[in-house]
């Protein structure tokens, strides 16, 4: 078996080499070096048992939702790289991996892959902090229809931030899947292809902001908008590609669970896609949701939320309606530490599909956080 800390010095060689100064690390969790270097470690995992009905029949167990180790490295200069892996699907994959330079106290520039400007509520909302335990339904079924279901793209981005207000500008790809062919261009010309087997010069443009407008009362208010050009396979209908402009706006009254004793949070998003030969009208896909939260003491939080998802709002099928209600423990917080370090979370959820086809699905889950 490799020590964990023989496994952590592997896994952060790429990020950063270290001089042999910082071989003695003080801890695991942060690592200096004496010309100004750091290493940052950092992680968590969120563990369940699960029962789940459809009309396929029932189902009770137990599993892994997210195992997350991250990885900052950072430099005096303001240079640094980011890794996060993730490994709750049984074998070790990438989710982020970027370059980035602080250029002076506002501006930021960012290259790799990660999560920029798109709806506040899907992978801006960290994992340690999403209100249940997993993020709004309808941010999900943004991603997975646009740039992929893990909310990432390999982009180059900046940033700025100065007091209340922060601006995410982002030029993508428009797919974030890690084929070659499709979102991950990283040619060689020993390898005799200059294009990676893919075609298309075609990319994607977000931008978002984001403005603290009372952080005593934790009032946050913020959209998005977007043009993609890609014609990715996650946008497609009967395998053809479609360009598409998306927005989205966002307002909340304490965005952190835990964070006040009382917590509202509004998400509204869209999609429109091109018209494709033989229709009339661009498609359009719109996402509605509403989370209440109350806190009971110090650690106890309870929360409701209400979402909907029309995929298509040119024809006459309901939307989507996704209900969601539990309560939040926090051992960490009773003990007056923050409250996302230890979760224990029991929730309700359900699928009430719009379309004719499959019955209403519920779920519902025990779920246990640690945060370090």
């Amino acid at each position: 078996m490799v020590p964990p800390r023989l496994l952590a010095v592997l896994l952060a060689a790429p990020l950063l080499a270290l001089p042999a100064s910082a071989r003695q690390a003080p801890d695991d969790a942060n690592v200096r070096s004496g010309g100004g270097a750091r290493l940052t470690l950092t992680g968590g995992i969120q563990a369940r048992a699960s029962w789940g009905s459809s009309d396929a029949g029932e189902r009770l167990g137990f599993g892994l939702r997210r195992a997350r180790f991250r990885m900052n490295a950072a430099h005096g200069s303001g240079a640094g790289a980011y890794l996060q892996l993730e490994g709750a699907g049984g074998n070790v994959s990438v989710l982020d991996f970027y370059a980035q330079y602080q250029a002076g106290g506002a501006l930021r520039f960012r290259l790799g892959r990660f999560a920029s400007a798109q709806p506040r509520s899907l992978i801006l909302t960290s994992m340690f902090q999403i209100d249940v335990a997993d993020r709004a339904a309808i941010a999900e079924r943004w991603a997975s229809a646009t740039t992929g279901s893990d909310g990432r793209d390999f982009a180059l981005e900046m940033r700025w931030k100065r007091g209340a207000t922060e601006v995410l500008a982002q030029l993508h790809n428009g797919d974030g899947n890690w084929d070659r062919a499709r979102g991950n261009f990283r040619p060689a010309i020993s390898g005799g292809s200059a294009t990676d087997g893919g075609t298309g010069t075609a990319r994607a443009f977000t931008a978002s902001i984001e403005r603290t407008v009372d952080a005593g009362r934790g009032l946050v208010v913020g959209g998005f908008a977007g043009v993609n050009r890609h014609r990715n396979p996650n946008a497609a209908v009967d395998g053809v590609g479609r360009t598409y402009t998306t927005g989205g706006v966002h307002a909340y009254l304490g965005a952190e669970p835990g964070s006040q004793p009382v917590r509202v949070k509004l998400d509204a998003l869209a999609i429109r896609y091109e018209a494709l030969p033989g229709a009339p009208d661009p498609r359009l896909a719109t996402g509605v949701s509403l989370l209440g939260a109350a806190r009971f003491g110090r650690g106890v939080e309870g929360f409701a939320r209400i979402e909907s998802f029309d995929s298509d709002r040119n024809d006459a099928v309901q939307p989507d309606v996704y209900p969601t209600a539990g309560v939040t423990v926090s051992p960490s917080a009773l003990r007056g530490a923050p409250f996302h370090r230890e979760r224990v979370t029991l929730a309700w959820q359900r699928f009430d599909p719009g379309a004719d086809g499959p019955g209403n699905e519920n779920l519902v889950f025990l779920q246990l956080q640690i945060a370090f």
